[in-house]
């Protein structure tokens, strides 16, 4: 039997196994490893089997992930996200749409210490929408805004999904986090931008607050010196040379620790939670990235990822078309599978091609991680939506979150479409640093 026909069966039993709801991880480690072993040899599946865990796991960089995970929850029970919100209402509130770009203003900070987009998604659910409604915000803004705005997270450095970018492609992992730092912003800036036009058009999306006094703003700044502290630490660190990335986790997650302690925010049993909570993501993302590996090998000896590069050169299309395709690609991925398993399946086989075209390695994670936002709130399936529908106190049907989600999605296009035009905005930080 031909490796390219063998190759095509394992890609359409993957599809049918995620159709059927077999987790991600097991679904691809499956067919990776019977893949191999009718095209190499059984033994030789079983070795790969026994040897790759380790051999590709046991990597210094990938303990980058738990730890940034636990400096996130650190954060989260020591109250730093409550503080930022505070104060970016205190002195966003005036202006039209005020407590609205707080919220976005907030999750961008939140995002910049804890590099998780459903932890942001679950915390401000909980927190934002119910003040914002009680404030005269329209339901569906609020949850709307919350949705798109966690999305940042993905982005704004220390970000777990650029980690991983970085890790599966080989691309320096503190270029790629410093790529992703003035994208991040420019999203912010464009979301508020947005609403500020929107309410300024249809008033009644947000009432204007009026009563907000300059002490009050200056007494808003005490609840944010702990996150500034750690993102001062954690970049400045990682691009002093003073330390790498994943000890820059390890002093991240140690100095939220602290922070927590100092607060008298955390006791035995929140530290044990948070330690909980980052094993347990850390093995399910751990768990794809292992079926990954497993199936990218399968997809080498069986040529069908050779046979895919080679077909999209041997086109002679223009770059930016297959650039164009990949992106839709990413966004219809984006609404059926979360980040992790998204990059894991594509990137063994879309980063080469990348490469082959001449766009920057470094460039195209950004770009990647973008889309990513774009899928995380795009109808059907957009994964932030149901986080939110799930965790605000706020009743809100998923009808009314993607009717609010509708303006970011056009402005997350917009924001693509400006790193694609220009792709030196991604680019000037790292250079300039690096």
């Amino acid at each position: 039997m031909d490796n390219l026909f063998i190759g095509g069966i394992g890609v359409v039993l993957l599809v049918v196994l995620l159709a059927t709801g077999t987790p991600v991880g097991v679904a691809l480690g499956v067919i990776g490893v019977l893949g191999y072993g009718v095209i190499m040899s059984f033994n030789g599946a079983l070795a790969l089997f026994g040897t790759l865990p380790f051999g590709s796991l046991a990597v210094f960089s990938y303990a980058t992930i738990p730890l940034f995970i636990c400096m996130g929850t650190f954060i989260s029970i020591a109250g730093i996200s409550d503080d930022v919100y505070k104060a970016a209402y205190a002195w966003l509130g005036k202006l039209r749409g005020g407590i609205v770009m707080a919220t976005i203003v907030a999750n961008a900070a939140f995002g910049a210490a804890c590099g998780s987009t459903f932890a942001s998604a679950a915390i401000f659910s909980r927190m934002a929408i119910p003040q914002m409604v009680k404030l005269g915000v329209d339901k569906k803004l609020a949850a709307g805004c919350v949705a798109a705005s966690s999305t940042i997270a993905s982005m704004i450095p220390p970000s777990i999904i650029i980690i991983l970018y970085a890790i599966i492609t080989g691309v320096p992992i503190g270029k790629a986090l410093l790529a992703g730092f003035v994208p991040g912003i420019l999203s912010a800036l464009l979301y508020m931008a947005m609403i500020y036009l929107r309410v300024f058009r249809t008033p009644s999306l947000a009432v204007r607050i009026q009563e907000i006094t300059w002490a009050q703003r200056i007494r808003s700044l005490r609840g944010v010196w702990g996150i500034i502290v750690l993102f001062v630490v954690v970049m400045g660190g990682i691009y002093s040379g003073i330390v790498t990335p994943t000890e820059a986790g390890g002093v991240g997650a140690l100095g939220a620790l602290i922070i927590a302690v100092s607060l008298r925010k955390i006791n035995t049993k929140g530290f044990g939670e948070a330690l909980l909570n980052a094993a347990t993501i850390t093995s399910q993302v751990f768990i794809i990235i292992l079926g990954g590996l497993l199936f990218s090998r399968f997809l080498a000896v069986s040529g069908v990822a050779k046979l895919i590069i080679e077909w999209v050169i041997s086109l002679n299309a223009n770059r930016y078309l297959v650039l164009m395709a990949l992106m839709v690609m990413y966004i219809i991925l984006g609404c059926l599978l979360d980040a992790p398993s998204m990059m894991v399946i594509t990137l063994p086989v879309v980063f080469p091609l990348i490469k082959s075209l001449g766009f920057d390695g470094i460039w195209f994670g950004i770009i990647v991680t973008k889309i990513i936002e774009v899928g995380l709130i795009t109808p059907p399936l957009g994964l932030n939506v149901y986080i939110v529908r799930g965790s605000s106190p706020v009743p809100i049907e998923m009808e009314e979150i993607f009717k609010g989600v509708g303006w970011f999605l056009f402005m997350d296009i917009f924001t693509l479409a400006v790193l694609i035009v220009f792709p030196g905005i991604t680019l000037w930080l790292p250079n300039l640093l690096g």
